[in-house]
């Protein structure tokens, strides 16, 4: 099975989230971090396709929903930036609490891009 599409369409979010994420993006571009939306509305058929490659562990996601968004960064480059370490994660983190919202960076088992919400 190929990977079905990811949606990083911000307008597929509940309005209450969407505007959050905007907050947290002007926030981040502020202090100089290229953030972007790298999932928001997720399908069935993709949440099936990422439990079946090991990447979640949730039946049922909160991107199904519309209650959830995963956040990526790029370097300068314009290269994703997956190091673990990166401060952005935690820059992230701060401005989802600070929003009210629910940071996966916090997690026992860390998902760093994602937030959703309460």
């Amino acid at each position: 099975m190929s990977e079905p599409k990811q949606c990083r369409d911000i307008n597929k979010l509940k309005a209450d989230l969407r505007k959050k994420i905007l907050n947290i993006l002007y926030a981040l571009k502020h202090e100089g971090y290229h953030p972007f939306v790298l999932e928001t509305l997720r399908s069935a058929e993709r949440q099936a396709w990422l439990i079946k490659k090991g990447t979640t562990w949730t039946k049922h996601s909160r991107h199904q929903d519309g209650e959830a968004c995963d956040i990526g960064f790029k370097d300068e480059r314009g290269s994703v930036i997956w190091d673990s370490a990166f401060t952005g994660w935690g820059r992230l983190a701060h401005y989802a609490r600070e929003q009210g919202l629910v940071a996966g960076h916090d997690w026992k088992k860390r998902d760093c891009p994602h937030v959703e919400l309460p």
